[in-house]
């Protein structure tokens, strides 16, 4: 009769993971197939005494815990090794790794065939560890920075320099840095530490040590204004002695490079750009040097209102604008003119109280790149407008001779000057009306009737607070005859 067995996994974690290399982790994972009754079941275990962890080599002994007819047991230990007919077998791991072991057990007579396999059964740790430096090419007094890389059970580094140096260090996650005070050719070992033991890993004539060249930018000019022309010379750099250099690379700062030893580049925008000089000597040797060009940008004048620059003049309440100075370029002085007498120097956002009235604001800027000035001519502060009066005069040549509109009359065809005697106030603005159809927009109207009559006038004035409206009655007699 059949019957079946339930997979079981089962993990755990290694204790000792530090010491063993790589991941020196206990994962086992232990499946039973189906099983017939009466054929054979396969299991293993670690023989009392042995280990599934620890450093190459590594002897572990098995034991066989598998039921039922058998006739035949084969190991296959992971490593590529396997035994047959041993059911206590003994077998050594060589190198470091993480170790599938499955013993597959038979019995011809029944054909009964049944196979355990544990995963990652077996960790064999062991020193790994390998050599990274920064530059194998160095100038003398040049920091090199080393680091140890690719560790495996490895807790400390110990550093030969190769000069009669030499550096411990248990931080192996961190560089070291080490110069040379010597020119030549060294040769670097690392000595890894661990569980394990220790291992040396050597570099044959790893670093070469030269004496460099020096590197000197001469750049004209190194400031101005955009679109700014600079020409970038290496005519300073040195060599060592005996030696010439052999290359330059330009790094311009704005995308453009050079392999000239003279060269210009042209920046057509306001910036600070970081130019740097590559420089190769005939031996080898590389040094470097950075400038900064500064590009201004054209002076120009440009400013803004934070507040509204339109509105009524209140007695009890100032009229405030405030401003604020939006110019480019690099600016020494700028000098506010608010339009009323007042002025400002230097200020980035006065604050201004108007009278009322019309004004127009300046502001003239001065920097490294030229002057420039900027206006606003539509600041209105509007007051309440004052009682209304209204006022006619003859006009004889230049002459306005005002007269009496309540009881005095005008003539036809004469010349008339029609006046607002209510005084100043902010934005004013005027509307006459004569009566006859005609209209005018000036504070000081001139009109003449053509013909004789009884005329409405009016006159309306207005502002952004206020308006008032005035009528009144002109009579216009016929000219006397001559």
């Amino acid at each position: 009769m059949a019957r079946t067995r339930l997979i079981v996994v089962l993990l755990a974690v290694c204790a000792t993971a530090a010491l063993y290399s790589p991941g020196c982790d206990e994962l086992v994972t232990e499946t039973i197939e189906v099983t017939i009754a009466g054929h054979p079941t396969a299991d293993f275990k670690l023989a009392m005494g042995s280990t599934d962890s620890g450093c190459a080599p590594l002897s572990v002994q098995f034991d066989d815990e598998s039921n039922g007819p058998i006739k035949k047991w084969t190991w296959y230990f992971g490593d590529g090794d396997s035994a047959v007919n041993d059911t206590n077998p003994i077998h050594v791991y060589d190198s470091a790794g993480v170790y599938n072991c499955t013993l597959k057990v038979e019995d011809p007579t029944t054909e009964g065939v049944d196979i355990e396999i544990k995963q990652r059964f077996i960790v064999v740790g062991t020193i790994v560890a390998d050599i990274q430096v920064s530059d194998t090419l160095a100038c003398l007094g040049q920091p090199i920075s080393f680091r140890g890389v690719n560790l495996g059970g490895v807790t400390g580094l110990v550093w030969d320099f190769g000069d009669s140096t030499t550096q411990n260090t248990s931080e192996i996650d961190s560089a070291v840095t080490h110069e040379y005070d010597s020119a030549g050719i060294y040769t670097v070992e690392l000595r890894a530490l661990g569980g394990c033991g220790s291992r040396t890993y050597t570099k044959t004539d790893l670093i070469r040590v030269v004496e460099c060249p020096d590197a000197v930018i001469t750049a004209e000019p190194l400031a101005g204004c955009a679109p700014l022309k600079v020409v970038l010379a290496d005519t300073a750099s040195t060599a060592p002695a005996g030696e010439f250099i052999s290359t330059q690379q330009w790094i311009f700062g704005n995308g453009q490079v050079s392999a000239n030893a003279i060269d210009s580049v042209t920046y057509a925008t306001a910036d600070s750009f970081e130019v740097k000089l590559y420089v190769t000597a005939s031996n080898g040797g590389r040094d470097s040097a950075v400038d900064t060009i500064v590009v201004h940008d054209v002076t120009g004048a440009a400013f803004a209102t934070l507040t509204p620059i339109r509105g009524c003049k209140i007695p009890s309440r100032q009229f405030q604008v405030k401003f604020q100075n939006q110019s480019t370029g690099a600016l020494d002085s700028f000098l506010w003119r608010f339009g009323d007498g007042d002025t400002a120097w230097n200020d980035p956002t006065p604050v201004h109280a108007y009278d009322a009235g019309y004004y127009a604001c300046t502001l003239d800027v001065w920097g490294v790149c030229g002057a420039d000035m900027a206006v606003m001519d539509s600041i209105i502060a509007a007051s309440t407008l004052p009682p209304l009066q209204l006022g006619v005069g003859e006009v004889a040549g230049q002459v306005i001779t005002l007269i009496n509109l309540d009881t005095d009359t005008g003539v036809a065809q004469a010349d008339y000057a029609f006046v607002d005697l209510s005084g100043a106030a902010g934005g004013k603005r005027w509307r006459w009306s004569f009566g006859d159809g005609s209209q005018d927009t000036d504070s000081l109207s001139y009109y003449a009737y053509d013909t004789a009559g009884i005329y409405q006038i009016s006159l309306t004035i207005f502002n952004e607070c206020d308006s008032l409206e005035l009528i009144d009655t002109f009579v216009v007699d016929t000219p006397p005859v001559r």
